[in-house]
């Protein structure tokens, strides 16, 4: 078995990214709460190497009247269903998702300007499958958790 990457090289801008994407997180609360949810959002912890990586793992990214929701972000510009250009939405990689504990009950995938979602019920588990990519920010290759566009429901967030 290969051994494993040096993840402070392979994603240097790992802090950055966690940092942008917190932001991005509020803002997917702020459309929450404007829809009559309780959120809370939990408080960033900045792992001081990748070494460290496991013993930072939060409980998530929201908690969303007391069930766990992740939220994700892609670069993809869309503002309505047919628009995003692929047949699967990525769900999240294995093994985040097998870490978590408790496992979450959705995933809100939302385009770059946080205006549109896909909202990924856990309960769509069984239309999940497992596929081999490579990530666009480490290069590295790794197995996903994908499921196809039709079984997630498409929200507008403006």
């Amino acid at each position: 078995m290969p051994a494993a990457p040096d993840l402070d090289v392979a994603h240097p801008n790992f802090v950055a990214a966690l940092k942008a994407s917190n932001k991005h997180t509020e803002q997917v609360a702020a459309w929450l709460r404007r829809i009559g949810r309780h959120v809370v959002v939990h408080p960033l912890h900045i792992r001081p190497s990748a070494r460290d990586r496991l013993l930072y793992a939060d409980g998530g990214d929201l908690t969303v009247s007391g069930m766990r929701v992740e939220v994700k972000q892609r670069a993809v510009d869309f503002e309505t269903a047919a628009q995003w250009p692929f047949p699967t939405l990525i769900v999240d990689s294995v093994s985040n998702f097998e870490r978590k504990e408790p496992k979450p009950v959705a995933y809100i995938i939302t385009n770059h300007k946080v205006t549109a979602c896909f909202i990924v019920d856990v309960r769509t588990r069984d239309l999940w499958t497992k596929v081999s990519r490579q990530d666009g920010r480490t290069k590295m290759w790794e197995r996903f958790y994908e499921l196809p566009r039709s079984a997630a429901i498409f929200r507008k967030m403006a």
